[in-house]
């Protein structure tokens, strides 16, 4: 395995800041991680596309995807002033993407990682499992540094595997170096066998560019959503090589090709013209003044006869000092008169308070009151 991707580095001495020793606790040990309920292991509220169902077997999708030259570039340069392999950076990244998937901040995660001596013992990969308790505060290099520090004291954590059905299901979402792939291909594709993972990450870190490969349960995800989870972790690792300093929130998974498609929240909107009742009601008027508007029994108004009380009503109101913006309340049973009243008010820029008959008049008190009409 090359050094540039190795997870680990020499076990450090324990160490005696409260945070380290809190991590060393959240993570499970290899005896409780088969030991311990599983109700208290944090389960990925992942967002699907289809309902998980125990009746559907497994099906195996994948999508792919490089990151360019710039992004690889920056991302190694990263690597190097901060002294972490850059498989720590991805891990990183992907606790980003986990946590904006599903708003959790207690992410369990999975990674394969090789070891030299296991590799000559012809033992193959360890399946490894990263617990973390997330901050969205942090900024990525606090970040960074505390999922170095957890993999590297914890010397990683194996998860149960049963040798028919791969991976506990609990451990939904890997991150695996494409070196140790032909393992990550016996897992994921054992679907008439049960596959396990939601998701594994595939990753073949090249000087001038990253190869991505995003392993799915086609289940439970649609190759569409999925092709663009890649991109938006594409995306991702972009922002991280250019602004390493940056907070998390900071970040955004909006890619470029999608930013065509959503609103800018910063653009002034036009204000619509929704036109008034009486400006509705004047155009009914102005173009067919012979209508019937209000009708009862055998008595009937026209626009026309409507128009001219309702210019009679507001004239009234200003004649007695109403100002725009008083408020006069309106009380009567159904008839000619309260419509008209009704428009007369609007007309002549009054405020419209109606009153129910139904209900009490102390209620109508205290409306006018407060109206103060």
């Amino acid at each position: 395995m090359k050094k540039s991707m190795e997870f680990f580095d020499p076990p450090t001495p324990p160490s005696n800041d409260p945070f380290v020793r809190e991590q060393e606790k959240d993570l499970l040990s290899n005896s409780s991680l088969s030991g311990r309920p599983r109700r208290e292991w944090p389960v990925l509220e992942l967002p699907l596309d289809y309902p998980r169902s125990a009746e559907r077997p497994a099906a195996k999708g994948v999508q792919s995807g490089r990151l360019a030259a710039p992004a690889t570039g920056a991302l190694w340069q990263l690597s190097r002033e901060q002294k972490q392999p850059l498989s720590a950076i991805l891990l990183a990244a992907l606790q980003i993407l986990l946590h904006r998937y599903t708003g959790q901040t207690d992410l369990l995660t999975g990674f394969y990682a090789g070891d030299e001596e296991r590799d000559r013992a012809g033992s193959g990969p360890r399946p490894q499992v990263l617990r973390l308790t997330l901050d969205p505060e942090w900024g990525f290099g606090a970040l960074l540094a505390r999922v170095r520090e957890a993999v590297q004291r914890a010397g990683g954590i194996q998860p149960p595997v049963a040798a028919d059905k791969g991976l506990a299901p609990e451990i939904q979402v890997f991150l695996n170096e494409v070196t140790l792939a032909e393992k990550l291909r016996e897992l994921s594709g054992r679907e008439a066998e049960g596959f396990s993972c939601d998701w594994i990450f595939n990753v073949r870190a090249g000087q001038n560019e990253i190869e991505l490969e995003l392993v799915f349960n086609a289940v439970l995800f649609g190759a569409e959503r999925m092709a663009e989870t890649l991109e938006q972790f594409k995306h991702l690792l972009g922002q991280i090589g250019r602004t390493p300093r940056a907070g998390l929130g900071s970040f955004s998974l909006l890619t470029p090709a999608k930013r065509a498609l959503w609103p800018d929240p910063s653009r002034a909107l036009p204000e619509p013209n929704y036109p008034g009742v009486l400006e509705l009601f004047d155009g009914w008027a102005g173009r067919s003044p012979g209508q019937i508007a209000v009708g009862q029994g055998r008595r009937e108004w026209t626009y026309a006869d409507l128009a001219d009380r309702s210019r009679t009503v507001a004239r009234m109101l200003r004649q007695r000092n109403l100002q725009p913006g008083d408020v006069v309340g309106l009380y009567g049973q159904r008839s000619f008169g309260l419509i008209a009243a009704l428009l007369g008010i609007l007309r002549s820029g009054g405020v419209l308070l109606t009153l129910d008959p139904r209900q009490p008049e102390s209620r109508h008190r205290a409306m006018l009151e407060q109206a103060r009409a």
